[in-house]
């Protein structure tokens, strides 16, 4: 069996890795790929912009799942535990992407660190609608 790069250094740390959704995806690949072309659709093209052709992207995972899953002891969750996600809006939760980031740690026998709850620009907008 191919070694794994954070046995390497378990002695002294746990090697971490930054997710998103699109690690914990069947279709996470695409669906970041889909964002970007649905952006373009609704966008104007600025003047001047050649016309490109649409490009095809792969179904499936994202690539590094395999990688991050293996090599990696430790991970952080990025977007999925700020507020913004967790909470959108006055008494309104939703812990869809966080439960996904858990479960995927858990999956692959990973420690877990989550991201800042109170992040400068995203955060709901909603906290900054009044004095309070």
């Amino acid at each position: 069996m191919e070694k794994q790069l954070y046995k390497s250094y378990e002695e002294y740390f746990r090697l971490g890795a930054a997710v998103g959704g699109l690690f914990y995806d069947e279709e996470g690949a695409f669906k970041k790929h889909q964002r970007f072309l649905d952006f373009l659709a609704t966008h104007p093209k600025p003047e001047g912009m050649p016309d490109f052709p649409k490009p095809e992207f792969p179904k499936g995972p994202f690539v590094d799942t395999e990688i991050v899953s293996k090599h990696f002891n430790l991970v952080v969750a990025e977007n999925d535990t700020k507020m913004v996600n967790m909470y959108p809006r006055p008494n309104e939760y939703d812990f869809t992407s966080a439960d996904k980031f858990i479960e995927f740690a858990k999956k692959n026998g990973q420690d877990i660190r989550w991201h800042t709850l109170v992040w400068h620009n995203q955060s709901p907008k909603w906290i900054f609608e009044d004095e309070n």
